[in-house]
């Protein structure tokens, strides 16, 4: 049987330079693939396995690259990563370390992995966190993946649709952290990465991997690259109350409700109005960006077409004062136009209506 394993991953090898789809199945009963390049401590164990007799771990800085294909393509891994529960005390919860990481590499030595990182503004001993070096930060920007940590083992998928859209899951929940347009991963992937703990004492255990990778992507892209402008889509108008047409507001309440929501910004809810009028004023000394390039992935876009935005028009609804309404239209009418916004639309009428918007 373990010579029929290394026959297959001997031809996988040969096939990468060929093929437009591959498969892979990785046991470590036959020890590593041939074409698999390591570098410090790594090695085959059996005392801890998750099927079979073997399974592979890398010691502190060991670092293993399994290639997938010759080329950057899409498709999904599945691993299982062994947790030993580890949990740092005091001040080493707080400081900057690394542990066991794992997952993609792309064809420009880029990776993009998940693991146990320990950082002051990270909770290490609760939650797997993330990084990729394709962000331009190299490995210097950790971030929370929102995996909650547990002993044993775990299986870990990573789902590469397209250059924008790669799913990570653990044990079939998603890790809603990662965000793929902070990531810069965009270019697909083409191996497998593993590496020990850096800074920390602690062993990465991987088992049972397998891979099917192909040139074309799984699904057709959404989202656009950044600077890229996205195709806006056929939308049928919504139809709109007789009495509406033509009225703002409209939406969620219209000019006979704002004397209620005033009242009420004065009394009842007065607390909460004043910590949004908090970030109202903080708002008002901020410059949008030029366009979705100048973004730090979908949240910035999301803070700024939405959070701030809404922030500023409510404070002007609620106490009249002009400067939150211009500061406002300054978004809403400028690059930051919601809907043109995300579509890259260059001309938004409804905002040339607005009185002190101006015409950008």
């Amino acid at each position: 049987m373990a010579l029929l394993r290394a026959l297959v991953l001997c031809g996988f090898a040969l096939s990468l330079s060929v093929a437009s789809a591959a498969e892979l199945s990785l046991d470590f009963e036959a020890g590593l693939p041939p074409e698999a390049v390591t570098t410090g401590d790594v090695a085959t164990i059996a005392d801890t396995v998750h099927a079979g007799a073997q399974a592979i771990s890398l010691g502190k800085g060991g670092q293993l690259l399994i290639p997938c294909a010759d080329r950057d393509g899409f498709g999904t891994v599945r691993m299982w990563v062994y947790d030993s529960g580890l949990k740092l005390e005091g001040d080493a919860a707080k400081a900057r370390a690394y542990g066991p990481v794992w997952g993609l590499q792309n064809s420009a030595a880029q990776q993009l992995v998940f693991g146990l990182l320990y950082a002051p503004y990270l909770s290490g001993n609760d939650s797997y966190g993330w990084v990729s070096t394709a962000d331009g930060t190299g490995w210097g920007s950790r971030r929370y993946a929102r995996s909650p940590r547990s002993p044993g083992w775990h299986e870990w998928t990573f789902t590469v649709n397209n250059e924008t859209d790669i799913v990570v899951a653990v044990d079939g929940k998603v890790a809603t952290g990662f965000d793929m347009m902070a990531s810069k991963f965009f270019r697909g992937f083409s191996g497998i990465f593993l590496r020990g703990g850096v800074e920390l004492e602690e062993r990465l255990i991987v088992d049972d991997i397998s891979v099917t990778w192909q040139a074309e992507p799984l699904t057709e892209r959404t989202r656009p690259l950044p600077g890229e402008k996205r195709k806006a889509p056929e939308l049928a108008a919504v139809p709109l109350k007789p009495e509406l047409a033509g009225q703002h507001p409209r939406l969620f309440f219209t000019r006979e409700d704002i004397p209620a929501i005033q009242e009420r910004c004065k009394t009842t809810h007065k607390d909460f109005f004043d910590r949004l009028m908090g970030g109202a004023n903080g708002y008002l000394g901020q410059l949008p960006p030029k366009d979705a390039a100048q973004c730090n992935g979908d949240q910035d876009m999301q803070q700024w077409a939405w959070w701030r935005l809404t922030t500023l028009a409510f404070g002007y609804i609620a106490t009249g004062d002009a400067r939150y309404g211009q500061k406002a239209a300054e978004s809403l009418c400028g690059p930051l136009y919601p809907e043109d916004f995300i579509f890259q639309r260059p001309d938004p009428p409804f905002c040339r209506t607005i009185p002190g918007a101006g015409t950008s």
